[in-house]
């Protein structure tokens, strides 16, 4: 028996319409590729734009992961640390970072990502390839995936190396205009004392005397006289103290030569100096005569030796004594305390350097301050003596310390050009 079957016939496919959907397919295929072609020619010309601003900006540009490492460093790198962006690439930031300060920039930058939050003006050191350590200012923004996670920071370092130099130039120059200022305040306030008292002391001794020469020695007011007169004379010497401070002293200048100053001092120094204070001496030959005052600059010397003497109480040390001369131009005189009244040129150098502990930071612009004193039996007058004595003399001093470490000074005398 046959059986018939329905069966329903397929249609046969209809190429026009499947040829244009698929043309319309092609078109906005083709549609999509122009503009994506059109994004990324933006693209490159936006970071053409970016490179170019980047790369002659003071500024270089980074990006990083959330462990730390570049992803991104702009070409201007070069100039700020001396690398190629390719070298810096995948490594870690913290690498760029001195040894000695690596851990704690380290611990403040992870604080920066661990908050998830920008952060501004950061200032901390990095080292050049050449290995010099310049100061950087940083600022950076997270970067956020599409679900809202940090994927790493993106930057910007500024080298403010000469910027930092500069303001502490700046700085330099008013603490030196004010010391410069307040110094010859106190000398025209010393001058103005000492001719007062000196007046007053002429009319006492000259009393005095008159007195004296009335009294038989075996007088009892005799002895108290005498008393009188010694005191009004030791007030006396303070006053010619104040008035070398002020600058108003009579000066001999004459050539002379520094180590006929010296050796005596360090011979008394080796005979009479504590035994457990080491005296090292080392005076140039054949130095240039110093134009100075062979009355005055010989108590300066003694007094300096004596301030290292005191240094080394108690526990002993080093005193290391040195002459020399040097040519000084203004870019290494601005290192002498109140340099102001001093010229370039050739000078008579004589170094005197300690072993002790060392002068304060905060202490150190204080040391020539007349009636400053850190030691509770001194009056605070020998340094500030010497440097008007110096001075008198168009030379300087310089003191630089190191706590713990202890402490050099340093005197300038002109070199007589003869």
């Amino acid at each position: 028996m046959l059986v018939l079957m329905n069966w329903k016939r397929t249609p046969k496919p209809d190429l026009a319409t499947d040829v244009g959907a698929l043309q319309r397919q092609v078109q906005h295929l083709e549609k999509e590729l122009l503009e994506l072609r059109k994004a990324c020619d933006e693209a490159r010309r936006v970071q053409v734009r970016l490179d170019e601003v980047t790369a002659n900006s003071r500024e270089w540009v980074w990006e990083v992961n959330v462990a730390g490492n570049y992803t991104y460093v702009s070409t201007a790198v070069e100039k700020v640390l001396g690398y190629q962006p390719g070298e810096l690439l995948d490594s870690s930031m913290f690498t760029l970072f001195p040894t000695a300060e690596r851990e704690d920039t380290r611990t403040a930058m992870l604080g920066f990502f661990n908050q998830k939050e920008p952060f501004r003006s950061f200032l901390h050191r990095k080292v050049h390839k050449d290995g010099t350590a310049i100061m950087t200012v940083s600022s950076g923004v997270p970067v956020f995936d599409a679900a809202g996670n940090v994927t790493g920071y993106r930057g910007a370092d500024a080298d403010i190396t000469a910027r930092n130099r500069a303001e502490k130039e700046r700085l330099r120059q008013e603490q030196q205009l004010y010391h410069v200022q307040k110094f010859k305040s106190l000398q025209k306030f010393a001058g103005g004392i000492a001719h007062d008292f000196n007046n007053i002391l002429m009319i006492i001794l000259g009393n005095v005397d008159l007195v004296l020469m009335d009294l038989p020695e075996g007088a009892p007011e005799h002895d108290m006289i005498q008393d009188l007169k010694i005191a009004a004379q030791r007030m006396e010497r303070l006053c010619q103290g104040l008035t070398e401070y002020a600058g108003k002293s009579d000066v001999n200048i004459e050539p002379v030569a520094i180590n006929e100053l010296l050796e005596p001092l360090i011979d008394k120094l080796r005979r009479e100096g504590p035994p457990q204070i080491k005296l090292e001496a080392s005076l140039a030959a054949n130095l240039p005569p110093a134009k100075l005052d062979r009355r005055q600059v010989p108590e300066v010397l003694s007094h300096l030796l004596t301030n290292a003497v005191e240094a080394l109480e108690g526990n002993g040390g080093t005193i290391h004594i040195s002459s020399g001369s040097q040519h000084f131009d203004m870019a290494a005189l601005v290192h002498v305390h109140l340099c102001d009244g001093m010229a370039e040129g050739m000078y008579v150098v004589v170094s005197i350097a300690d072993t002790g502990p060392g002068i304060p930071e905060d202490v150190l612009p204080l040391v020539f301050d007349p009636f400053f004193s850190t030691k509770p039996r001194h009056k605070g007058r020998g340094l500030a003596r010497a440097l008007s004595v110096v001075q008198a003399h168009g030379g300087g001093i310089r003191v630089s310390s190191t706590p713990h470490k202890g402490t050099t000074v340093t005197v300038l005398f002109p070199a007589d050009a003869q």
